[in-house]
């Protein structure tokens, strides 16, 4: 039996998309004030024009329109889901009765598991909180979310997501705003950890060294295999250590760890950024307006999925 409904707090983005073009509702009253205007100028027709052509024409439409309005108003609550939020509900759906979970990897996403212990590491430093990888699930009967750490002296969750970017291309300004899938994540968490807010912390770190490599090779291959020593290679493999090293102690370290030899490319590093350069915060205050919206909309997910 495929268990009932909850919302996953990365995933709450997804489910609150909104269709494309007027819901039931929106129709329905726009009909009915549709009606409304054209009755009144209807009403302010002598009667002996009302027969002329434009006037015959304000009465056809008022007439299609009360014989539309009582379908109308008979689907006006009708559950229409957003094509974004219909198919990830399928797919969960699916999983859930298959017993499979959706893989999705990228370097982006391959690059923030691999650095998610250099992310508490920095943040550490910075903000002087030991932080640990969180084992505890929080949940209610509509959402449910693990957030990234919590406090390793107290064993209290931290309100802070940590993200960490793929390079300094990536990583974001203060003046951005957060992307809406962190926004609603943070939500979630604030809201299933009884916060007021919650915190995403985008952390620049060095990529690690098997990633670099791979880049590397990308990168040979999209200069069409030249001699690993010509000037044109090199020069694009330092880039590439440009754009994924900022802590080179750091970093060399976690080679040797690694027992992999990495080729370092540039042999007058002078390119670290400073740890207090690297950390970017965006808070998310929990509003319950939001959070009801969001139940609502985990209803209709529900309805829609017992037709399915």
């Amino acid at each position: 039996m495929t268990p009932l409904f909850r919302i996953r707090a990365s995933a709450a983005s997804l489910i609150m998309t909104d269709p494309v073009g007027k819901t039931p509702m929106e129709k329905y009253l726009e009909a009915v004030s549709t009606l409304k205007e054209k009755k009144e100028k209807w009403g302010l027709v002598p009667v002996e024009k009302r027969s002329q052509v434009r006037n015959s024409e304000l009465k056809a439409s008022i007439d299609k329109l009360e014989s539309e309005i009582p379908a109308l108003e008979k689907s006006k609550e009708t559950v229409v889901l957003g094509e974004t939020a219909k198919s990830y509900a399928l797919q969960w759906q699916r999983g859930q009765r298959w017993n499979r979970t959706a893989d999705f990897s990228n370097k982006y996403t391959q690059k923030g598991s691999a650095c998610e212990e250099d992310g508490f590491d920095l943040v550490a430093t910075l903000k002087g909180i030991m932080l640990y990888k969180n084992p505890i699930k929080l949940e209610n009967e509509w959402a449910t979310g693990t957030p990234d750490p919590f406090n390793k002296l107290t064993g209290k969750l931290i309100n802070k997501d940590i993200k960490s970017s793929w390079d300094w291309t990536t990583f974001p300004y203060k003046s951005d705003k957060l992307d809406k899938v962190y926004e609603w994540q943070n939500m979630i968490y604030a809201w299933l950890g009884e916060e007021e807010s919650w915190t995403t912390t985008y952390c620049l770190v060095n990529t690690p060294p098997n990633l670099l490599r791979r880049e590397k090779e990308r990168k040979w291959y999209d200069l069409g295999g030249p001699d690993r020593n010509s000037d044109s290679y090199v020069e694009a493999c330092i880039e590439i250590e440009k754009r994924g090293i900022y802590d080179m102690e750091l970093f060399l370290k976690r080679a040797a760890d690694d027992g992999e030899p990495f080729e370092l490319h540039c042999k007058d590093w002078k390119y670290d950024v400073p740890a207090n350069e690297r950390i970017m915060e965006f808070t998310t205050m929990l509003e319950m307006e939001k959070i009801e919206a969001l139940k609502e909309r985990v209803i209709q997910v529900r309805k829609f999925l017992e037709t399915q």
